[in-house]
C-alpha cells in the first residue's frame, strides 16, 4: 500500500480533480492534500470533499513546492507510517497499474529511493523531460540562457537509452510525479525550503547520489501530465515564471554547485540577458499575430 501526496495552491478544482480520480485505487491508503496557504477559497472547497481516505491539511504559509511537500511528507510518516509516498502534481493522470507496479518495484529493489514513469504530454506522446542527467556546474549556468540553453543537450537522455530494458537508472526525474521510498527521502532527502518553486528535481538528485540511492524510470509505464496548469494560473505572466525559475537556479548553483564570484557573475549576467530574449520573443509573436 501507499500514500499519495498533493500539494494545492488556488487550485482547487484541479485537485478535486485528481484525488477523485485515485481515491479508490486498491494500493492507495490516503490521499493527502496540502493546502498551501491558498488565497481563493480552496481550502473549503477541498474540506467538502474530506473523508477517512481524503486527508487536507492547511499549511500556515505558502512556503512554495518543497515547503509544502515536507509537510506532507512528514505528515504521512508520523501518523501512518507511510512506506512509500507519491507525490504528484494535481494536473496528473495516472493509472492503478501504473501505481501497483511501480510499488512493486521500490519493495523489490531497495537499492532505489525514487522511481517513476514516463511523463507524457496529454496527446500520449512520450516527453524527453520524464528525466534529467545531474547536469555539470557550467552546463548549468549556462542553461539560464534561453540561446545557450537550446545548445545543452546531455542533461537529457536519448529516447533510445529507455528502449529493451525494465529500469533506466537516471540523475533525477521530472517533479511532476514520483514514487519515493520514504525513510530514504527522510534520511537523504527532503526539499530545500530555501528554493519556492522551480529546479527541486537537480537538488533532490544530488542529495540522493551522495547518499548512495538510486532513481529509476520503468519505460513500460506512462503518466500524462498537463503540464503546469497550476504555475500557469497562479504566474500568468512568463516573466514571473522565468524570474522565479533564474532565482532558484542561482540559489542552486550557490548552494550545491559551489560556485565562485566569478561563475555567480556570468549566472547573474545571464538573468537579466534571458528577460531582455523574453521580451524580443513575445513582442516578436504579438507581431505575427497581427499578420
Amino acid at each position: 500500500m501507499l500514500d499519495i501526496l498533493v500539494l494545492n495552491y488556488n487550485d482547487s478544482a484541479t485537485t478535486i480533480s485528481f484525488a477523485n480520480s485515485v481515491k479508490d485505487y486498491a494500493n492507495v491508503s490516503h490521499v493527502l492534500i496540502v493546502d498551501n496557504n491558498s488565497t481563493d477559497d480552496s481550502l473549503k472547497k477541498l474540506k467538502e470533499i474530506a473523508s477517512e481516505k481524503i486527508l487536507v491539511l492547511e499549511s500556515e504559509r505558502n512556503g512554495g513546492y518543497g515547503a509544502g511537500n515536507n509537510i506532507g511528507i512528514q505528515y504521512l510518516s508520523e501518523k501512518f507510517k507511510s512506506e512509500y509516498i507519491l507525490l504528484s502534481n494535481p494536473d496528473v493522470v495516472v493509472t492503478e497499474r501504473v501505481l501497483v507496479e511501480l510499488e512493486a518495484f521500490l519493495r523489490t529493489h531497495s537499492d532505489y529511493a525514487i522511481v517513476s514513469a514516463f511523463m507524457c504530454n496529454p496527446q500520449k506522446s512520450r516527453q524527453i523531460n520524464t528525466a534529467f542527467k545531474i547536469p555539470t556546474k557550467w552546463e548549468y549556468i549556462l542553461s539560464i540562457d534561453l540561446i545557450f540553453r537550446k545548445f545543452i543537450h546531455s542533461i537529457n537522455y536519448a529516447m533510445s537509452e529507455y528502449e529493451n530494458i525494465i529500469v533506466k537508472d537516471v540523475g533525477s526525474v521530472s517533479g511532476s510525479m514520483f514514487l519515493m521510498r520514504t525513510k530514504d527521502m527522510l534520511k537523504y532527502g527532503m526539499f530545500d525550503e530555501s528554493i519556492f518553486l522551480y529546479c527541486e528535481e537537480v537538488v533532490l538528485g544530488k542529495k540522493m547520489a551522495n547518499g548512495g540511492k538510486k532513481i529509476g524510470i520503468l519505460p513500460s509505464l506512462t503518466y500524462i501530465h498537463n503540464h503546469s496548469i497550476s504555475i500557469s494560473k497562479n504566474y500568468r505572466s512568463i516573466f514571473s515564471r522565468q524570474a522565479l525559475l533564474s532565482k532558484s537556479k542561482i540559489l542552486v548553483l550557490k548552494r550545491y554547485f559551489f560556485t565562485t564570484w566569478y561563475e555567480n557573475l556570468v549566472a547573474m549576467a545571464l538573468t537579466k540577458l534571458v528577460l531582455v530574449e523574453l521580451f524580443f520573443v513575445v513582442w516578436y509573436r504579438k507581431l505575427i499575430k497581427r499578420q
